[in-house]
This record gives structure tokens, sequence and C-alpha cells, in this order.
């Protein structure tokens, strides 16, 4: 019974303190994002006398961190559901390019700076690298649906590339974490984890769009009531299916939202074409809940890393290289869009946190090495949603003033 309560008072405190920062935020200008991972820093000081942050970095506080991480998905879920299988082929074609250069150059970035100048070895440098390839999809996501341009084509590009970016993220991780912890890697696991995540990027998603319609009408046909535990429970299951493969839940979310479409629900019903009752439901479950995953984000970070000169030098570095190399994603995102993609893709947050802990629990990085990975992750966190914002408003006027001249 005592074990819960401290979890309990960060969940109140998380949800509380978020609500009135991303308020604050949303005052000045800034997305509430921003102010929510502000709120985790409050949080972070105001617990930091309680043994809860050593529990929630460790990962021993459960109850926060499943739900953080069904916040996560919840995100990714209605993301996939502003697209459809269609739209999601389509905006692929630039998705691939895009994710593709967004893995490979922080990689070759992050492997030569840390062979070069940290001087370690090449596996320890490779997997380091790997670090910098996270793309946190879920804080975009939040971004792009705040300012209401979740639709737009750019940031179809953005949430479809940075689903991608994930896969080959974790692919890249799961490679090498196997050659920094024993110098090589046979050709069958290579051979296994690539199979693996393309029958479930590929495979599924197809399956979903044919099967989505006869499967969730019928069970909604039982009772149209349930609808949301349905909807809930497709999603869940479709993370359960990404887990099984070796990814993250959050993609399994996302195509688990692109599978689904509204009018499954509404046979037989007068609606409006506005009115979208599974869409609110998401929506408002998400805002009950997200304040708690990008609190969690920053609570994972221990403060104390600021106080080492060294780390903070090598932490700075490393923003700047992770984030140079996801702008690079911008040459291949439509013309005049390759600002927004870019910036859309820096955010590392929860993704690049559970990249560097599997390094630090694997003992690949040292705490050093975490402690400027934590560095790149924070920064590029919490400069991508006030940036991402300001781009997304220039390039709105940049479309509403030739059509007003």
């Amino acid at each position: 019974m005592h074990d819960l309560f401290p979890e309990l008072c960060w969940i109140g405190g998380a949800l509380i303190v978020s609500a009135l920062s991303g308020a604050f935020a949303k005052r000045v200008g800034q997305p509430k994002v921003l102010g929510a991972m502000v709120g985790g820093l409050v949080i972070s000081m105001c617990f930091g006398w309680t043994h809860i942050l050593e529990e929630i970095r460790a990962g021993n506080a459960h109850g926060i961190r499943s739900l953080a991480e069904i916040a996560a998905m919840l995100l990714l879920f209605s993301a996939g559901m502003e697209s459809d299988f269609h739209s999601m082929r389509n905006d692929a074609k630039t998705g691939w390019k895009v994710a593709v250069i967004g893995v490979l150059f922080p990689i070759f970035g992050g492997f030569v700076y840390s062979l070069m100048f940290i001087h370690v070895s090449w596996p320890v440098a490779l997997f380091q690298g790997g670090v910098f390839a996270a793309t946190s999809v879920g804080i975009t996501a939040a971004v792009l649906g705040e300012l209401g341009v979740i639709k737009e084509t750019y940031a179809r590009i953005i949430i479809s590339a940075a689903v991608i970016d994930d896969v080959l993220g974790l692919l890249v991780l799961a490679l090498c974490q196997a050659i920094a912890s024993s110098g090589e890697v046979g050709a069958g696991i290579i051979v296994e984890k690539i199979a693996m995540a393309g029958l479930f990027v590929v495979v599924l998603p197809i399956a979903g769009h044919f099967l989505a319609r006869k499967v969730l009408s019928f069970l909604n046909a039982f009772d149209p009531d349930a609808r949301e535990a349905i909807v809930l429970g497709w999603m869940f299951l479709y993370g359960a299916g990404a887990v099984y493969a070796g990814l993250a839940a959050i993609v399994g979310a996302y195509f688990a939202g692109v599978a689904l479409e509204e009018e499954y629900f509404n046979a037989g019903e007068e609606h409006s074409l506005k009115e979208k009752p599974i869409e609110r439901f998401i929506s408002g479950i998400i805002r009950g809940l997200a304040p708690i995953f990008f609190v969690y984000a920053v609570c994972m970070v221990d403060p104390m890393i600021f106080l080492n000169v060294t780390v903070l030098a090598h932490g700075f570095m490393f923003t700047v290289i992770a984030m140079a190399g996801k702008l690079m994603c911008g040459l291949f995102a439509p013309k005049g869009e390759g600002w927004l993609v870019g910036c859309g893709m820096s955010p590392r947050g929860e993704v690049g946190i559970i990249f560097a802990t599997i390094g630090l629990t694997s003992g690949i990085l040292t705490q050093d090495l975490f402690g400027a990975s934590m560095i790149m992750v924070l920064l590029s966190t919490v400069c991508t949603p006030p940036l991402l914002s300001s781009l997304i408003k220039s390039h709105g006027k940049q479309k509403i003033l030739p059509q007003t001249a």
C-alpha cells in the first residue's frame, strides 16, 4: 500500500504542475509541450529529496512508466488516425528518404566524434552514434497536433519518416549493441531482426488496411457503446505485435491508427462531417495522460550531470552533431519545407533516453557518455517545440501572403 504512495503523489503533482506550466507556455506563445517539460524540471527538483526519482531512472516505478508508455502510444495512435493507408503509402515515398538520411548522418557524426575526440573503441563509438539516430515522434506529433497542422503534407512526412526512423534506429541499436557487447555479430542475427521488423512494418499495415473494416465493424455491431474499448484494445494489440517483433510499442500504435477509420463505427448513425466521436475520445485521454509522458522523459535525466564541465562540453557537441544530422533530412523534403521536416525530426525525447539507458545498463556507455547523451536528448527535446512552432507559423504566413497580395 505504502509503496504506491510516492508514485501517486508524483503522478498527481506531474499532472497539476504540467497543466499550470503548459498554460503559462501558451500565454507566452509557446507550445504546451514545452511547458510540460519545464514542469518536469520543477517536479524533478520538488521530488529530489525522495526516492521516487531514483526509482524512475532505475525503471522500478512501474506504474509511472506504464502510464508514460501508454501516453506515448496514444499520441502516435492519434497521429496515425489522421492518416490512412493510401496517404501513408504516398508519404512513405518521401518518408523513407528522409528517414534513411536521418539515421545515417547522425550515426556517422556521432561515430567520428566519439572515436576522434573521446577516444573510445570503435564498437562503443558505433553504439554512441546509434544513440544519435533516435527520433521522438511522440513529442513532434504533440506539437503538430496542438498547432492543428497534423494533416499538412510536411506533418505527414515528418510522422511517416519518424516512425520509419524509429524502426531503422531500433534495428541499428540492436546491431550496435550486439557488436559492442561481443565485438562481432552473426549474419543470422542481422537477418532475423531485419525480417521481423520488415514483417511488421510492411505486412501488418497492409493486412490491417483490408481487415480493419470487417473486424472492427463486426465487434462494434455487438454493442455500439463499446466502441471506445474496442478502439483501445485494437491499439494495444498492435502495440503488443510491435513489441513481439522487437520494435517499440509506439510503432505498433501508429500503424493501428492508420488502419482504423472513423466510419467503421458510424454505420447507420447521423453524424456531421466535423463530429468524430472516436477522435474526441482519444483526444480527451491524451489531454489527461500526455503530461505524464513529457514529465517522465525529463525526470529520467539526473540534474547532477550539469555540474561536470567535460560532460557538458561533450553534451553540447553531441547536440550540435545530432541536430545537424537530422536537419540534413530536409534535403529530401518538398521544396520550401526542408527546415520544417528537419526540425521536426530533431527531438530525441523518450526514444533517445531508451537508447542511452540500454547502453548504460549493458555496460557499453560510461556514466560520462551517458550523461553527455542525456544532455543531447534534453537540449534537442527542449529546443525543438519552440523552433518547430516558429517555423510552422512562419510557413503559414508565407502561404497566406501571396493569396492576399
